[in-house]
């Protein structure tokens, strides 16, 4: 029985593993550039994945996307930079970045200005 594309995303980002699986991720790889529509359909879960608000998740999404920009052709990297995702990529930047403050305020008064410097830094690079 041949899974999808998108349960295999969803598989490989999930929160019930403390590793990346990398066997699993080189094959969405390979799935995404065997197929003309493969890059589009990852990057809706990969985008859906990045905005869950589970740390873990995040992270091994964030190792998948690694994964494909490194190892996917053209067309996925055109819908990496597209102005869409980069977008969306500030958004949830932000989003951390007041979330991140707000708790560091609430447990040390004045604390925040280290996030500020550390978010800014990461979003400059984006």
């Amino acid at each position: 029985m041949s899974r999808s594309l998108s349960d295999d995303v969803v598989r490989a980002t999930s929160d019930d593993k403390s590793e990346a699986d990398w066997t699993l991720i080189m094959d969405i790889c390979d799935r995404v550039n065997e197929s003309q529509n493969g890059p589009g359909d990852v990057m809706k879960v990969v985008k859906k994945r990045l905005a869950d608000s589970r740390p873990l998740v995040v992270l091994h999404t964030l190792s998948l996307l690694g994964a494909l920009v490194e190892n996917c052709g053209r067309q996925l990297h055109l819908l990496v930079c597209s102005r869409d995702f980069v977008t969306e990529a500030r958004r949830l930047v932000r989003m951390v970045r007041t979330t991140s403050k707000q708790m560091i305020e609430q447990m040390q008064p004045g604390g925040s200005r280290i996030v500020d410097v550390a978010v800014w830094t990461a979003a400059e690079s984006v």
